[in-house]
Formats: structure tokens, C-alpha cells, sequence
């Protein structure tokens, strides 16, 4: 049961049938900018988001290493670190580049392997396919070492070498609430976050 809670269709573009090639890091700034404006553009200003183009780059990638499983930073952002320590989780929000193509990028409904005969729409659930495959994981801090950049958490379900795209520390002011509703395909699920972390999915690495 907690394989299936933990993650649902998140690894890899598997939650609708779409081989998964476990692209590496390689350096790569995400494929986000599709429409041409002023990239270097940084003062507030009004914008349309229907012409919007946004450019991100990896602030680190995914190490994992036997049983452990680390957060590198690149070295230009390892400042960022500076408080981190004093927090017991983390939410990480990383690139799925398996599922970074157009044709991937343009599923919009997908069956879920947790539930059968279940269709759900992108949006509602945490398949990787999706218009922006950014993905969420909630990771448990273990080390923090600030000189060298590197984050080591309990877990992950991301893929060894996976971009990073940020790091932000996990409140339960703003990311818990008070009797969440949730559909039907998920309400025997468990009430609280494992203890064990969110990991790949049997058969994954």
C-alpha cells in the first residue's frame, strides 16, 4: 500500500503508457522558453501570460548513491543553503525530463495506476506527464553541509541525475491543512506523510 501512496505515476512517463528514456542531467536548461521575448527582462512589470516565456536553469540534480540520496547543488547556488539547517523537511521541486517532449507535454488526461478504471485530468493528480513537468517531492532533511553544497535526505522519487529546479523548506503554517478533501480513489490512503520517505516505485532505479 505505501508503494502506491508514495508515488503515484511520478517516476517516469509510465502513467500513460509513454516510454521513459531516464534523461540525465547533461547540463540542460529546462525547455521552457517556446515564445521569443526579453529573456533578460527583470524589473516588475504587468505581463500577459498567454505570450509569457519563462527560462529556467537547474540549480542541481538528483545523486543517488547506493542507499543514499543527495540534493547537489551547483556550486553558484550553494549560499542559498545558509538556514536550511534549522528545518526538518524540505519540499523539492524537480524537472521530470523523461516526460519533456511535445507529445508528452501535450496529455492531458491519464489512467491511474493506484486506481482502476480511473481517468483523472493532469492537474488533478501527480503524473509527470504534463504541459510543465515540474514535480513535487516533500523530502525529510538528514545533513545540510553548506560548504560543499550538498542537501542528503531521506528520500526521493526522482531518477539519479534528475534536474533540480528548487529547494524550498517545508512549513506547516502554509503546506498543511486542517481535513483535507480528497476523491474517492484516495481516501483510504494514510493520513500522514511516511516516515520512510517517498521513493521510486519497485522495479525503478
Amino acid at each position: 500500500m505505501n508503494r502506491q501512496v508514495r508515488t503515484p505515476g511520478r517516476a517516469g512517463c509510465r502513467s500513460d503508457g509513454l516510454a521513459s528514456s531516464r534523461r540525465a542531467r547533461s547540463g540542460s536548461v529546462a525547455r521552457i522558453a517556446r515564445n521569443g521575448s526579453d529573456r533578460n527582462h527583470t524589473r516588475r512589470v504587468p505581463v500577459d501570460a498567454r505570450t509569457t516565456t519563462m527560462l529556467m536553469h537547474p540549480i542541481g540534480w538528483i545523486e543517488r548513491d547506493g542507499d543514499r540520496r543527495r540534493i547537489r547543488l551547483e556550486a553558484s547556488h550553494k549560499d542559498g543553503l545558509a538556514g536550511l539547517g534549522g528545518f526538518s523537511h524540505i519540499v523539492v521541486l524537480w524537472w521530470a525530463g523523461d516526460c519533456d517532449d511535445p507529445r508528452a507535454r501535450a496529455v492531458h488526461q491519464v489512467p491511474l495506476p493506484y486506481a482502476p478504471d480511473v481517468r483523472s485530468g493532469v492537474f488533478a493528480c501527480r503524473a509527470p506527464v504534463r504541459p510543465n513537468p515540474i514535480m513535487t517531492t516533500v523530502c525529510e532533511i538528514l545533513d545540510v553541509d553548506e560548504k560543499d553544497g550538498r542537501l542528503l535526505v531521506r528520500d526521493i522519487d526522482a531518477f539519479d541525475g534528475t534536474p533540480v529546479v528548487d529547494v524550498k523548506p517545508y512549513y506547516g503554517v502554509t503546506d498543511r491543512v486542517r481535513d483535507p478533501r480528497v476523491p474517492a480513489h484516495a481516501g483510504e490512503w494514510p493520513e500522514w506523510f511516511p516516515r520512510e520517505g517517498t521513493g521510486l516505485m519497485p522495479g525503478e532505479k
